[in-house]
Parts: C-alpha cells; sequence; structure tokens
C-alpha cells in the first residue's frame, strides 16, 4: 500500500464524495497514506459555532470547539488543511462559555485559512456580542493571521470604525451582508494601507458605500476591479463609488429593487469595464406595470451601456425571475423595451456576450428537479424572438437557473 503514488490513491478516494464523513474517517484508519489525504477532506471546511442561531450556547455547537481544539494539539498539520472557516460570534454572557476557552487554542493555529465567514447573531450590535470572542477574532485577524482571498461579515449594527479598517486591510474579495457602522466613532486609520481589496460585495449599499467614499477609507480603493452591490431605490452613494474606481473598474454586478420612476443614473465613464451583470429581483419580462417599472430601467441601460461610459464593455448578463407552470405557454414580453435593448446591445462597438438568465419557480417540475414541458427551450426562442438582432450576429444565449 506504501508503495502506490499519491496520485493513484488520491483518484481512489475521489468516488468517496464529500458528504461521506464517516467513510472518510473510517479510510483515514486504513493505513497512513490513506489519512493525511482523507483529513485534508474532512477539514477543509470548519464551522465553529458557539451556539444556536441567536448566539445563546449549546452542547452540541461547543463539541465542535472542543473536539477541533484537541485534534489541532495532537497534530500540528491539520490546521493547515482549513481552507473554508465559519466563526459564528455568540450573544454576550456573564460567563464565557467553553468554546470560547478553546477558541483561544484553536485560531492561532489557524494562520492561512483562504476563506473566512464571520456570523453575528441577527439583529444585533457589535457590542452585544461576545467582547471576548470579538476580541479573539479582532487579534487574530489583525496579527495571528495571514490574511485572507475571501472575507464575509453577516449581520451586525453599530459596527466600530476600526473593524470596517481592519476587514478591508486584510482580505482580496470582502462580502458584507446586512450591517452598518458606528458613524459617532471618531475617525481612525489603524493600519498602513499596502492595499485594499480587489472585490467588494454588499447586500447594503447605502451604510457600506457612504463609508467608503469617506477620505479615510479611500486608500483601500485603489485596486477595486469587482463591485457588487445592491442599490434598491438608491443609487447616488454607488455612482459616487464607481467614481472613485472608475480607472480600475472592470467587472460591475448590480442588483436591483424597484426603481423611482424619476431616477436619474449619472454613471462616469469606466474604461476599463469589461463585464456589467444586472440582477433584476422582480419579473421585469412580465410586469404588471410595465411603464412604471420600465421607463428608470430602460434609462440605466441607456447609460451603462453608452460607448462613453462603457467603451471597452465585452459581456452584459441580465437576471431576472420568474413565477410559472412549466406547462404554461410563455407570455408575451414588452415588445418595444425588447427592442430597445436589441438595438442597444448590436450597436456598441465592443460588446461579444449577451448573456439572459432567468430564476424560474416552476410549478409542475420533473422528478430530478428540473422544469417539464420544454420549459427551458420555450424561454430560449422567446429571448431569441425578443432580441433577433442580437440573435444574428450569434453572441446571444440564454439559460435557465432552477429557484
Amino acid at each position: 500500500m506504501a508503495s502506490l503514488p499519491p496520485e493513484l490513491i488520491e483518484a481512489i478516494l475521489s468516488h468517496v464524495p464529500d458528504s461521506e464523513k464517516a467513510a472518510l474517517k473510517l479510510a483515514s484508519l486504513v493505513s497512513p497514506v490513506f489519512r493525511d489525504l482523507c483529513q485534508k477532506r474532512l477539514l477543509t471546511s470548519l464551522r465553529l459555532e458557539p451556539g444556536d442561531f441567536f448566539g445563546h450556547p449549546s452542547s452540541r455547537s461547543a463539541a465542535i470547539y472542543t473536539e477541533a481544539a484537541k485534534a489541532f494539539a495532537q497534530n500540528p498539520r491539520l490546521p493547515g488543511y482549513v481552507t473554508t472557516l465559519s466563526i459564528s460570534l455568540p450573544a454576550a454572557l456573564d460567563e464565557p462559555p467553553k468554546q470560547i476557552l478553546a477558541a483561544r487554542q484553536i485560531l492561532p493555529l489557524l494562520v492561512s485559512v483562504p476563506r473566512v465567514t464571520i456570523i453575528c447573531p441577527p439583529l444585533c450590535a457589535w457590542k452585544k456580542i461576545s467582547r471576548e470572542m470579538t476580541r479573539l477574532v479582532e487579534v487574530w485577524l489583525s496579527t495571528g493571521h495571514s490574511g485572507s482571498q475571501e472575507l464575509c461579515l453577516w449581520n451586525p449594527y453599530d459596527v466600530p470604525r476600526r473593524v470596517m479598517h481592519l476587514l478591508l486591510a486584510r482580505t482580496d474579495s470582502l462580502n458584507l451582508h446586512n450591517l452598518d457602522f458606528n458613524e459617532c466613532e471618531p475617525a481612525t486609520s489603524p493600519y498602513v494601507v499596502s492595499n485594499g481589496p480587489r472585490t467588494i460585495h454588499t447586500s447594503n449599499h447605502i451604510e457600506v458605500h457612504g463609508l467608503l467614499v469617506q477620505p479615510e477609507f479611500l486608500p483601500y480603493t485603489m485596486r477595486l476591479t469587482n463591485l457588487r452591490m445592491d442599490y434598491g431605490r438608491e443609487i447616488q452613494q454607488t455612482v459616487a463609488l464607481c467614481r472613485i474606481v472608475a480607472e480600475t473598474l472592470e467587472i460591475l454586478e448590480l442588483l436591483s429593487e424597484h426603481f423611482a420612476y424619476n431616477q436619474i443614473f449619472e454613471f462616469p465613464t469606466l474604461p476599463r469595464l469589461q463585464t456589467l451583470r444586472l440582477v433584476l429581483r422582480d419579473n421585469f419580462l412580465f410586469p404588471s406595470g410595465p411603464a412604471l417599472y420600465l421607463a428608470p430601467l430602460q434609462r440605466l441601460f441607456s447609460t451603462i451601456l453608452a460607448p462613453s461610459i462603457a467603451p471597452g464593455l465585452k459581456k452584459v448578463a441580465v437576471s431576472h425571475k420568474i413565477f410559472a407552470r412549466a406547462n404554461d405557454p410563455m407570455p408575451p414580453v414588452p415588445a418595444a423595451f425588447m427592442a430597445f435593448l436589441d438595438g442597444l446591445f448590436v450597436d456598441h462597438p465592443t460588446l461579444v456576450n449577451v448573456v439572459w438568465v432567468m430564476k424560474a419557480f416552476c410549478f409542475g417540475n420533473d422528478s430530478d428537479g428540473t422544469a417539464s414541458g420544454g420549459f427551458s427551450e420555450k424561454y430560449t426562442a422567446l429571448v431569441r424572438s425578443a432580441l433577433p438582432r442580437t440573435a444574428d450576429k450569434e453572441f446571444l444565449s440564454s439559460t435557465l437557473e432552477d429557484w
């Protein structure tokens, strides 16, 4: 067994899916040549959860902490196998739970984790989270960790500005969801900014973008090439951030709710923009009030698809949702609006790829979960008939994604 090449052992183990944790644990006991590969698979993702959904301690989640601390102490190689780490911060308690004691042992050993997610109890102020745990995480991120390719923070509000500095300074891709910041805290710059993230994804653009355009945070925007922003009805802060990163921005993804009918879009010239993604959460192809909804959307497309705004644009992806019965015929689309888009697509001098994506919730799916009744084929035919000039240029494609 020991004479087998590692590639062959890895090929054998590849037939065991990651979900079969018990099988991988048993395989790790067969032989030392299986052990390391199995341990890598078992420890690729580590979830440290100090309690239930609301941050209260539980014996079940406590075992994860204590077992990880014991295993890491016995085998120093194990922390290096972790590539995805999820840390759920507990709510403040009078006495620190056992998980926090174990975290003191675990976190210093995780010196290089590519993907880190930090989850807080929902609707919880940063100061209401366990101070001991937030201190451990902040110290680990700032001094004991070499930085992450992806760093995600979920749920807290009234987040100290120093934490925002820390997040921006320690990752290449930053994801921020459902949080806001302490605007009363005095400005501070605790880090010497040698670089910043290349990607920022945020679901609450007003708070995050409003913070990023402030002078103390501008140094972190110098490398930004990818912005993913949920802008809802207000887009001024989004446009302001686009102005700051106009010379470096290559990918822009906008997630929209409804626009105000009189919404004005004043994007700057984005000379390096190559990919534009627009995600529409409502079924804009078949809206109940098309005039009210499509008018501002038409202004958005005409603004950002203008060659003067995106002179090097290569790809446009539009995603929307639909509720439908799989066997029902496709309803008509707003012909004038689609003809308008068709002209914008074919007239852009550098555009070579248009992708139309529908996330469908279809009643009457097949047993394998896919839409029945040729739903995908009908949708493809609909898109091609609605965008004939783009289809004729052979750079139109459409996809159907299950909800």
